[in-house]
């Protein structure tokens, strides 16, 4: 299924909203694990799944984790690493650096 998604550079993990996944028969169950949001709520997670994600050209099989959430689906930043995608930055805006004094 089409979803939106946004990149959430402060997250080690992707996540899914459960009404895109639905039923899905290949899941896995995650036990004893907590998911807390960055406004400090506390988020259950359902399950894992691996959903093939893809963004212009570039596709990617990600795990993700099932979620009751606002939005449809969150990337964390490692997934435009696995695509690449530096590269394509990189040539829009040249290689740049964080100064700081």
């Amino acid at each position: 299924r089409t979803c939106l998604f946004k990149l959430d550079t402060g997250f080690d993990v992707c996540l899914v909203n459960r009404e895109l996944v639905g039923n899905r028969k290949r899941s896995e169950s995650i036990d004893r694990c907590r998911l807390i949001y960055p406004t400090g709520e506390e988020v259950p997670i359902r399950n894992k799944v691996y959903c093939q994600v893809q963004l212009g050209s570039f596709e990617v099989k990600m795990s993700m984790l099932v979620v009751d959430i606002e939005d449809e689906c969150l990337l964390e930043a490692d997934f435009f690493e696995a695509i690449g995608a530096e590269r394509i930055f990189e040539s829009l805006f040249g290689n740049s650096s964080c100064r700081t004094k």
